[in-house]
This record gives structure tokens, C-alpha cells and sequence, in this order.
């Protein structure tokens, strides 16, 4: 009838009659407002948390940067060790020291940007300090491994070109080692791993007859006659030869003074190259 009245609810129901309909002609699906409400929530949720995965990942990726330093000085380090020549550890210790203290920094480095990115999960480095190292800080200590990781580079390199160099057993030919007699010569041929301009030798000397024999010797570097200082020499002193310049090759003239009735005969204790 014309004078009936709707009820309030009625105008709610064909609304949402008409709502559906209108969502069944586009493909869509009708739904409630506290539907809407949560599918906001949860996109606003899933908003904050790819913006959170963000920043973890840049964190994370600042992090594997300092890792990245860690690793170049690591590298350095290897290649340092496979430069260093054989040789007295004394003349190693700075490069030592240097890629020592290269290597604890960078480790140090990466580990706090390994708890700075792992802050969410609670790691901490520091106790009681939430933002590690400061950023200048972190600077300036990356600057100070890749100059130390440097100067161990340069230092090996500067001993492997004028570093003393061990000589080796094989590297040294003595013709003949004796039984030698008073004013005899030997040769000796000694072939350096490395070209100095220094040799430096030890030489042992051993009795073949019975009973002790009093034996010297001088040296002379090819067929110049020996240099005062080295004649009179003994088993055990410690013979220094100015070679003038590097060879590759190095022919001493060795010649014994002992007994008239003494045979000796001659070896190398020690042998060394240097600059």
C-alpha cells in the first residue's frame, strides 16, 4: 500500500542487495566492512613489514661489505706470506706485525657491522651501546687496514729485492772437499736463489789425520787475491764478502794453511746472501 511504511533495516538490506549485485556484474565479491577493515590491516601489516625487510636487507648487505674488506685483507695476507723468500725470521717481523694488526681490525669491522645488522634480533658487540662503532670511527679504521695490508705489501716486497736470503746445501758446490794439505786450494761455486751484493759464510773445517790440527784459511772472490781480512781465517768466523754487485753465479778460491802433516777437510755451516 501506498501509506506503508518501510523499516530502517529494509534500505540497509537493498543496499547491500545492491552492492552484491553490482560487485556479481564486475566479477567481484561482495563484503563486510570488518572484511575491509582487516584486508587494510593486513596490507598496511605486510606494508611495514617489507619496508622493515628493507632496511634488515640493506643492513645486511652493509654488513657483507665490511666482510668484503675482511676478505681483501686476508688476501694480502696470503699473497704476503707466499712472497716472503727464506731467509733469519728477524728481518719478517714488521710485515708480521703489520698484517697482524690489518687483519684484527678488519675482523673487528666486520663483526660489528654483523650486530649492527643483526640489532632486531638482539646480537649486541657492545653491552650497554646499541650503535657499535661510530661511522667515522669505522672509516677511519678501514682506511687503517688497507694502509697497514699496503705497507706489509711494500715491506716484503722491499725485503724479497734486498732481504737476506738463505743459500742453500745444494746450491753450493765445494771441488774438492778434501783431504786437503797445507797450501792446497778448493773451489767453492756457490749459486744464489737471489742476486746480492753480499755473501756472508760460515766455514767448518775437520781434521782427517789423528790428533788436533791447527788449520786457517783465506778466501778470495774469483782470481783476485784475498783482502787482508780474509786471511787467517777459522772454522766458525763469520766471513763477509763485498761481491760488488749481484751475479747469479759466485766463485770463491779457498785455500788451507795447516800442518805439513795434517790433512783437513772443508764445508759450508752457513751460507747467506744480502744487500
Amino acid at each position: 500500500m501506498s501509506g506503508e511504511k518501510v523499516p530502517p533495516d529494509a534500505d540497509i538490506v537493498a543496499s547491500a542487495s545492491r552492492t552484491g549485485s553490482a560487485e556479481a556484474q564486475t566479477g567481484g565479491t561482495a563484503v563486510s566492512g570488518t572484511v575491509i577493515n582487516s584486508a587494510f590491516s593486513s596490507q598496511t601489516i605486510g606494508h611495514q613489514s617489507n619496508h622493515w625487510y628493507s632496511v634488515f636487507a640493506r643492513q645486511e648487505k652493509r654488513a657483507s661489505g665490511w666482510g668484503g674488506l675482511t676478505a681483501l685483507v686476508l688476501l694480502v695476507t696470503v699473497v704476503v706470506l707466499y712472497m716472503r723468500p727464506e731467509g733469519p725470521e728477524s728481518q719478517f717481523v714488521i710485515s708480521y706485525v703489520l698484517l697482524a694488526t690489518a687483519n684484527v681490525v678488519s675482523v673487528l669491522l666486520a663483526v660489528d657491522a654483523w650486530t649492527r645488522a643483526g640489532e632486531s634480533r638482539s646480537v649486541r658487540l657492545w653491552p650497554g651501546r646499541t650503535g657499535g662503532i661510530p661511522v667515522g670511527a669505522r672509516l677511519l679504521l678501514s682506511s687503517l687496514c688497507l694502509i697497514l695490508a699496503a705497507l706489509a705489501l711494500l715491506q716484503m716486497d722491499h725485503v724479497r729485492k734486498y732481504g737476506r736470503v738463505d743459500v742453500a746445501a745444494d746450491e753450493i758446490d765445494i771441488s774438492p772437499r778434501g783431504p786437503l794439505e797445507n797450501l792446497e786450494q778448493t773451489v767453492l761455486t756457490v749459486r744464489p736463489a737471489a742476486e746480492r751484493r753480499y755473501l756472508g759464510l760460515v766455514m767448518t773445517i775437520s781434521s782427517s789425520s789423528p790428533g788436533a790440527c791447527l788449520t786457517t784459511f783465506s778466501l778470495a772472490v774469483g782470481e783476485q787475491p784475498p783482502e787482508k781480512e780474509h786471511e787467517k781465517l777459522k772454522g766458525g768466523d763469520l766471513v763477509k764478502l763485498d761481491l760488488e754487485k749481484g751475479r747469479p753465479e759466485i766463485k770463491l778460491r779457498l785455500t788451507v794453511a795447516t800442518a805439513a802433516d795434517c790433512e783437513v777437510n772443508i764445508g759450508v755451516a752457513q751460507a747467506s746472501v744480502y744487500s
